[in-house]
């Protein structure tokens, strides 16, 4: 069984954990073995102390029993915008378990609460499962690219709309989540 809950600072040591494993696995077809191994989950752990105390971001984990399983962290920066969903992360062996799914809508149902009509979200351009999986709730790229570096890797990244008003609209039934409480999800 499957819960999503707001994350908070005692989070951080799991979070940079699931984080890293998700990460070094999501590149292993894009990026040289001798570049993943020198990735420092310290890292992980470090940024995401940082994240879960800034009040412009607002991450929600999924845990079953035993950990965390996924986490979307949304970053609502009055400076831009648009509302970002900066991360969306899912442990490698949840993978296509529908859990990525119920975090984004998750996430998109809590903006669209709030007012928000549009959100962004990057993608990797190299990564096909990861735009398809975007596309897939009604995101549209707009051709703006970025380079990004993480953990000393270089990477590019599309960025993608998604209108929380079309995106809502794809939920079934079993898609509702009420927003501020713990939501059981089948895994």
């Amino acid at each position: 069984m499957i819960i999503i809950r707001k994350a908070n600072l005692s989070d951080a040591n799991d979070i940079a954990k699931m984080h890293a494993d998700s990460f070094i696995a999501s590149l292993q077809h894009l990026v040289p073995k001798s570049k993943l191994l020198k990735i420092n989950p310290e890292g992980f752990k470090n940024r995401w102390g940082k994240r879960l105390s800034d009040d412009s971001h607002h991450a929600y984990i999924a845990r079953n029993n035993k950990s965390i399983v996924g986490i979307i962290n949304l970053a609502l920066n009055s400076r831009t915008t648009y509302p970002e969903i900066a991360h969306l992360y899912i442990h490698p062996d949840y993978w296509r378990k529908g859990i990525g799914k119920k975090l984004m809508l998750f996430a998109i149902r809590l903006m669209r609460r709030k007012g928000v009509k549009k959100v962004k979200v990057w993608a990797l351009k190299t990564n096909p499962k990861s735009r398809a999986f975007y596309e897939s709730l009604g995101a549209y790229t707009t051709g703006i690219e970025r380079k990004e570096i993480l953990e000393s890797i270089p990477l590019i990244e599309v960025l993608y709309y998604i209108d929380t008003k079309i995106a809502s609209q794809s939920m079934s039934k079993n898609d509702d989540i009420k927003i501020g409480h713990y939501k059981k999800l089948a895994a």
